[in-house]
């Protein structure tokens, strides 16, 4: 409809690029304003109780409740949950001692968290604007829910980052199972052309990007997995393919 306006009055749309750029990304903002003007209904997962019997986790250690749809802090934001990581160092923490030191057990009612990434609908912090797309920097907490609030000390973890397609790639590759498996391989294993690598869980998600990372550098790769099909797979995909 702008384009069309300025057709209409013979302005000339190349001299005007900029002014409607300007103009439709404040409108896509205004937009996104009023979408969340009207509360939204806000739900959240929590631990309902700890794995039972042989320490067998069950679909009901889980539940979902409907929570209060939360207000913008001072200095902080509010956020719409994307992207939200299942990885396997969030199993240790519904235990009732997590069993290690860089992270600590959900307690028993309490709302399910990992790394998130979200898109900020309100800001009253100057750091951060609506429509931002927004990752924590680490293994701090993410709530597993709609709508999430941030205060000023939470947000001194959180970066923006670029949209690209899919985001979920800021979870895998480029969070921590990625970075697990550069560092892991790189700086801790440090191989060399010609040795053996061998990779246990190689369909996971650090696993099979460890397992490239050995072919990159020249390794021979022993894989290992459950099932022939998924070893078959990563043989002819993920590990042989350059």
């Amino acid at each position: 409809k702008i384009y069309q306006t300025l057709q209409k009055k013979q302005i000339s749309t190349k001299a005007t690029l900029p002014m409607l750029r300007k103009i439709l990304h404040k409108n896509r903002r205004n937009q996104l304003s009023r979408s969340y003007t009207k509360q939204q209904a806000n739900y959240e997962i929590y631990l309902a109780k700890r794995p039972g019997e042989n320490n067998k986790t069950h679909l009901d250690c889980f539940g979902m409740r409907k929570v209060e749809y939360p207000s913008v802090p001072p200095m902080g934001l509010l956020a719409k949950s994307l992207y939200l990581s299942v990885d396997p160092y969030l199993r240790c923490r519904l235990n009732k001692d997590s069993g290690v030191d860089y992270t600590k057990s959900y307690e028993v009612s309490g709302v399910i968290s990992s790394v998130g990434i979200g898109k900020v609908l309100q800001s009253s912090n100057p750091k951060f604007n609506q429509g931002d797309t927004i990752i924590h920097n680490g293994l701090s907490d993410w709530p597993w829910r709609n709508y999430t609030s941030f205060d000023e000390t939470s947000l001194s973890s959180m970066i923006t980052v670029p949209d690209m397609e899919p985001l979920s790639l800021y979870l895998g590759i480029f969070g921590i199972p990625g970075i697990t498996a550069y560092f892991g391989m790189l700086r801790r294993g440090n191989p060399k052309p010609g040795d053996t690598v061998v990779i246990s869980s190689a369909a996971g998600a650090t696993g099979s990007i460890a397992g490239q990372i050995a072919k990159i550098k020249g390794c021979k790769v022993i894989i290992s997995h459950i099932y022939r099909q998924i070893v078959r797979s990563l043989v002819s995909v993920v590990l042989i393919k350059k």
